[in-house]
């Protein structure tokens, strides 16, 4: 007994003297040291038994990392609060940030500074911090021919239950006379009666997409032109080439000048079924929102949220309208919750982010994130509105980009995938998803395609906003590529799952301007050329070891040639600069 007693003794002394030499929190922060092993939390009842009043869980396994207190700084919150800031504690008038910490159920929501680890979040002593959640992007775009394989292979069942078949692509392009692209040009579809088959705007690439019979339920229509309007002026190319035949070329006589202007809605499914991932949703979107207002001082950016559920639940919609205030913004995200359920609204939901919200008329870009796990009902008035806001999305140059989370049956996932992916193409955005390799959330269904690169959720999302409001500048590009030069887009994966094995590849001159030559040691049998947003714009089979590719139809900017011979690829950036 008495040598228990030394044992117990000695370890007391030493817990004493480790406790002491750990920094100091002040009291008033309510705030304790994260747990090396604490497990994050995402079982319902275990969040219950949290938000009822029972002391928060500890102890158990996890593999997020414990991170040092860098600065703890009690701050008074403003009206006019800044980046950095915090929303109030309902149990303390001053605010803290903090890296790494564990917080008690009165604090709700903290932000950090730009140096420190991202905003986490506490409800009920659960832990969240940005980050963990992980995602991958299909763009369509970039996998054109793989995408008509897929959509009439695995996915052809959902096109007649969606009535959406994204097939007859007719593809522009606008720039002015020094080949820098025109953005926000309106470009319109127009059948051989006059009336618009699609309407549409250029993105910060000066590349349009339109779409003839895009829905099933549509008449066929004979193309007669496409049109282009823009500050004044007007041109026409008559009978244009589908895709699969080019790309529809204009030049217009205007200066080089970009709004800096930007919108981004984050558009979220807040029903039950998202429960298992809708705290690490709304702490990565915080933390999206805040390191792009960051990273982008020169950008005018307001940002608008909206959270739907079904039209039977305690609401339908709740909207968050544009601002330039990222406190407010994070503020009304974080006071969001996953509950109830039934067929969920999403009709509903992309109308009112389409419609409802002030879209700036002239924009560099307008991205709309629509974050969701399952798809709407399958009634005459769903799809009349869906169809109405994707065409309304896609003539007011509004890219949707759906973000699908954890599934609910492979049929129903499959479904949405469908469905999501045709939305993206319609409206020139791409594809993204949650991933298994988190082990956050429930079971994430893998999207029919061949290969994809798997990054964190925060990253990915940057990047594309990044990528979509990026513009190459209106002075020419002087500078010679090489690999240290980053393309916009990096998660561009090689067509039809091939592994990128150099062989010798050569091509010059570069920068180019009006012609690009592209030598190899050996026959190439195919050539990709890509723009820098990962699109799709020439496909060669030349079956030549040197070839001559015209560059006049094609804007400035980043690009990549991918070429394939002898079943092996190699891949070179260059620039185009006229």
């Amino acid at each position: 007994m008495k040598n228990l007693n030394v044992y117990a003794f000695v370890i007391t002394i030493l817990i004493l003297v480790a406790c002491s030499q750990k920094q100091p929190v002040p009291e008033s922060a309510n705030c304790v040291p994260a747990p090396e092993n604490e497990k994050r939390m995402s079982d319902p009842s275990k969040e219950a038994e949290n938000q009822n009043g029972e002391e928060p869980q500890v102890g158990l396994e996890t593999d997020m990392p414990k991170v040092d207190l860098i600065q703890f700084t009690p701050i008074e919150m403003t009206e006019e609060s800044t980046l950095g800031s915090a929303t109030k504690s309902s149990c303390c008038p001053t605010l803290c940030y903090t890296d790494g910490y564990f917080l008690n159920s009165n604090i709700q929501t903290i932000t950090t500074e730009s140096n420190h680890t991202p905003m986490a979040e506490a409800q009920g002593g659960q832990y969240f911090s940005s980050g963990q959640l992980t995602a991958g992007e299909i763009n369509d775009f970039s996998k054109w021919e793989l995408w008509d394989d897929i959509a009439e292979g695995d996915l052809s069942l959902y096109q007649t239950r969606w009535r959406m078949k994204p097939d007859a692509r007719y593809s522009a392009i606008v720039q002015n006379e020094d080949g820098v692209p025109v953005v926000d040009c309106a470009v319109d579809l127009i059948a051989r009666d006059g009336s618009v088959l699609w309407a549409s705007k250029t993105d910060n690439t000066g590349k349009a997409e339109l779409w003839n019979k895009f829905f099933s339920n549509s008449s066929a229509s004979e193309v007669s032109s496409i049109q282009f309007k823009f500050k004044g002026l007007n041109r026409e190319i008559k009978r244009p080439k589908e895709f699969s035949k080019g790309v529809n070329s204009v030049v217009l006589d205007v200066s080089c000048d970009f709004s800096n202007s930007v919108d981004i809605l984050f558009a979220v499914d807040a029903t039950g079924s998202m429960g298992d991932e809708i705290e690490y949703l709304k702490t990565e979107l915080a933390d999206i929102i805040t390191k792009t207002s960051q990273n982008k001082p020169d950008l005018d950016i307001q940002l608008g949220t909206l959270f739907y559920r079904c039209l039977d639940n305690s609401y339908v919609t709740r909207q968050s309208p544009f601002s330039k205030n990222v406190n407010s913004v994070v503020s009304f995200i974080s006071q969001q919750s996953a509950s109830e359920g039934g067929n969920e609204a999403v009709e509903v939901a992309l109308h009112e982010a389409v419609n409802d919200y002030k879209w700036n008329s002239n924009a560099r870009a307008r991205l709309l994130f629509l974050v969701l796990d399952e798809p709407p009902g399958l009634e005459e008035q769903v799809f009349s509105k869906l169809q109405s806001a994707v065409q309304e999305a896609s003539k007011k140059g509004i890219r949707i980009i759906p973000l699908v989370s954890s599934g609910v049956t492979f049929d129903i996932d499959k479904s949405l995938e469908y469905l999501m992916r045709s939305i993206a193409l319609a409206t020139n955005g791409t594809y993204a998803f949650l991933t298994n390799d988190s082990g956050i959330g429930n079971f994430h269904t893998a999207p029919s395609t061949d290969t994809f690169k798997v990054e964190k959720l925060n990253q990915l999302l940057i990047r594309l906003i990044d990528q979509f409001t990026n513009v190459p500048g209106c002075t020419p590009i002087e500078v010679e590529l090489s690999d240290s030069i980053v393309v916009l887009n990096n998660n561009l994966n090689l067509p039809l799952g091939a592994d990128s094995i150099r062989f010798n590849l050569n091509l010059y001159p570069n920068p180019a301007h009006r012609h690009l030559f592209i030598e190899s040691s050996e026959e190439m049998e195919e050539i990709y050329i890509l723009d820098s947003n990962g699109k799709l714009i020439l496909r060669l089979t030349p079956r030549e070891k040197i070839i001559r590719i015209a560059l006049d139809e094609y804007t400035n900017g980043y690009y990549i040639a991918r070429c394939r011979a002898v079943d092996r690829w190699s891949e070179l950036k260059f620039i185009i600069s006229k």
